[in-house]
């Protein structure tokens, strides 16, 4: 649904705000549809800005602080892996949306999407103490009682151990981005993205196939990256079980619009050596929260994105002395022949159950792994 914008046609000699101006003020009410492209030129002037953070704002996070420790919550300094876009769908002037503060204009992640994520991740990966509807078994007759879910979480009548605060931007930073199109000034958190759509008739339901001759239609959006900060109040046991299950969340789904994408995804500051590539730890967790089980972790490896230049897949057919096998790639396709070999762990065997990384080269036979990591096997 398109909001109507407060000026239709800005008045001659009236230009749009340079500075210290509220953003999502600017981005909901300044659409000139006089100009082409309109919402290009809006997206535009709003990214091009080379400071974004006005100094109102940086004293709000500041007091936001001294509030946080004044009701001693947990908090965490999350930064993005690459963009991130929260509400995209959210009503506009324009075709897209962006979740930016009401009040100072800025992008921040509702605390709703924050809990949200943090539930459906706990349900979907950390075993059935974690179920939503679920009653654990672990003998023991107390934690027989216990649903970790809805003592975290909550229920639709009953609040959980914790709140999930809005998460702010984090102002006056100036990291050095490994991505070659992020600038490093942190004051500029509002970046120009696309996306691109084809086919638009035939995507409508018209009665015309797609060709190669359809012209595509660009639609630009604003995409965040940056530092927030991420806060949790509530039970002294329970913050650090609900900050532990927010770090593993946003490092493997990540939060808003198209994650499938590599969207959304951050590494909290206090986990510098994270990655999507490797095994999460789970200090804070382990006295609460079960292992991933074997089906779990499988499953959650062989959708993972594996490394440049490297693939996975898992083992179903292997030879009874484990001197090779088969496995059978993620992506799909032939099934790859891996000798113990080329394990980079000496000594290791080919087994069924196993989820391997590996490179692979074409020979005469078909597909053969090269060099081979082995991620997980089953107990």
């Amino acid at each position: 649904m398109l909001l109507r914008s407060l000026r239709i046609n800005l008045p001659h000699g009236i230009s749009l705000p340079s500075k210290g101006t509220n953003l999502g003020l600017w981005f909901q009410k300044y659409l000139d549809q006089t100009v082409e492209n309109p919402s290009q030129k809006l997206i535009d002037s709003i990214t091009e800005l080379p400071n974004q953070v006005n100094e109102v704002y940086k004293h709000f996070y500041n007091r936001w602080l001294i509030e946080l420790k004044g009701i001693q919550a947990a908090t965490e300094i999350a930064k993005t892996q690459g963009r991130m876009i929260v509400n995209l769908g959210a009503d506009s002037v324009s075709e897209v949306g962006i979740a930016l503060h009401h009040t100072y204009g800025m992008p921040y992640i509702p605390g709703t999407a924050l809990k949200w994520l943090a539930a459906h991740y706990a349900n979907s990966n950390l075993g059935n103490v974690w179920k939503k509807n679920a009653n654990p078994n672990l003998g023991d007759d107390l934690i027989k009682k216990i649903n970790f879910h809805q003592a975290i979480f909550g229920t639709g009548k009953e609040a959980g151990y914790v709140t999930f605060h809005d998460a702010l931007f984090v102002p006056d930073c100036n990291d050095k981005f490994p991505q070659k199109d992020l600038p490093n000034n942190r004051n500029k958190p509002l970046q120009k993205d696309v996306v691109t759509g084809h086919h638009q008739n035939y995507n409508k339901g018209d009665d015309l196939p797609p060709a190669d001759w359809d012209s595509p239609t660009i639609i630009p959006f604003i995409s965040v990256h940056g530092k927030f900060l991420i806060a949790v109040s509530g039970d002294e046991k329970a913050k650090p079980v609900a900050m532990e299950i927010l770090r593993l969340a946003l490092l493997h789904e990540g939060i808003g619009a198209k994650t499938s994408s590599g969207y959304g995804r951050m590494v909290f500051e206090s986990h510098p050596d994270d990655s999507i590539h490797r095994k999460p730890t789970i200090a804070t967790m382990e006295a609460v929260v079960p292992e991933e089980t074997y089906e779990v972790k499988r499953k959650r490896l062989l959708k993972e994105t594996p490394p440049e230049g490297w693939k996975r897949g898992d083992v179903r057919r292997s030879k009874p002395n484990g001197a090779s096998g088969f496995i059978t790639p993620s992506e799909g396709g032939k099934d790859v022949y891996v000798k113990n070999i080329s394990f980079e762990d000496s000594g290791a065997l080919v087994e069924v159950g196993q989820v391997l990384e590996y490179t692979e080269e074409i020979g005469p036979q078909g597909p053969r792994a090269i060099s081979v990591r082995v991620l997980l096997k089953r107990n």
